[in-house]
């Protein structure tokens, strides 16, 4: 058997039998109201940000993703989720935090080395097969140190706080109401729309936004742990944009290499990034279909062993 299958029982259900029921017991109704809260939240941020710090768009805001200010914002708005993720965690489903997707460990180190792997090399790929295909120089090379570290900073907060939203509370909660894989695709398809106003979002973008969240997300259908996915997404990002210098979701931002990339943009991704390309999209699928293999549980009979009388 393979060291990272792991042995589920047939009745590990009944772990759950002597936890304490949530207060409201559906938990597709309580993804919903934390999307109200979270909407209502969002704007409370939306105003602290732009009367506090007079940053009135997101593109305003992502400008100053590579300075300490940017930081300090995207700090704020993911304290200020944690704290909502943490009153609901409480309050409606009676679990900790922690519980959601914070287990500690040898083996969740692991999983999240393997997330920080598969991210880069995952990035790293869709850039050579792109490079190979397309039109793809390398103008320079450059070390920003100071906006190299406040961008990781930023992006490792961004992914938090995607993460622990969607594949953390939402998708925990949906999955206790329907199929797990088809609570995966909802927020999956969640997870684009959030992007859907991104500058050049493009039709190929959207659906691999959504092939992204089926990837992030099939490791916590099956371990319901957060520590791999938010290893990938950061590094995915980060490769992606203050590395090789490419777009990230139609954002750019100070890179390591600049360069100038033509040819078809079904196969660049254009000005949205790589994010918008067909290499992108098979790579994904891949990589969603061995994720799965690698971390699916696979159920045995619950086999009790009878004790000798005396």
């Amino acid at each position: 058997m393979n060291q990272d299958e792991q042995l589920v029982p047939q009745n590990a259900d009944q772990a759950d039998q002597a936890l304490p029921t949530p207060t409201i017991k559906a938990g597709w109704l309580r993804a919903l109201l934390f999307l109200v809260a979270l909407g209502i939240l969002t704007l409370i941020q939306g105003l602290v940000v732009y009367f506090g710090f007079d940053i009135a768009t997101e593109e305003d805001f992502i400008q100053l993703s590579d300075k300490p200010l940017g930081g300090a914002v995207q700090a704020l708005i993911l304290g200020s989720t944690l704290l909502l993720v943490w009153l609901f965690r409480i309050v409606l489903d009676r679990r900790s935090l922690k519980s959601l997707g914070f287990s500690a460990g040898r083996d969740k180190l692991r999983d999240l080395l393997i997330g920080i792997g598969f991210g880069i090399g995952l990035m790293t790929l869709v850039f050579l097969v792109v490079m190979s295909i397309a039109d793809l120089e390398i103008v320079s090379v450059q070390f920003p140190f100071g906006s190299l570290f406040n961008l990781l900073l930023f992006l490792i907060m961004a992914a938090a706080f995607e993460e622990i939203v969607l594949r953390g509370y939402l998708l925990k909660n949906l999955m206790s109401s329907m199929n797990k894989y088809l609570a995966l695709v909802f927020v999956s398809i969640l997870f684009a729309a959030l992007h859907g106003f991104n500058p050049n979002v493009s039709l190929i973008g959207l659906i691999n936004i959504v092939l992204a969240g089926l990837l992030l997300g099939i490791y916590y259908v099956h371990r319901q742990n957060l520590w791999l996915p938010i290893g990938m997404h950061v590094a995915w990002n980060y490769f992606q944009g203050p590395v090789f210098g490419i777009p990230v979701s139609g954002t750019t931002m100070p890179s390591v290499l600049s360069v100038n990339i033509s040819g078809n943009e079904l196969l660049t991704g254009g000005d949205f990034g790589f994010e918008a390309s067909l290499v992108a999209t098979a790579i994904l699928l891949a990589a969603t279909v061995l994720l799965h293999f690698m971390f699916r549980a696979r159920v045995v009979p619950d086999v009790t062993v009878p004790v000798p009388s005396d």
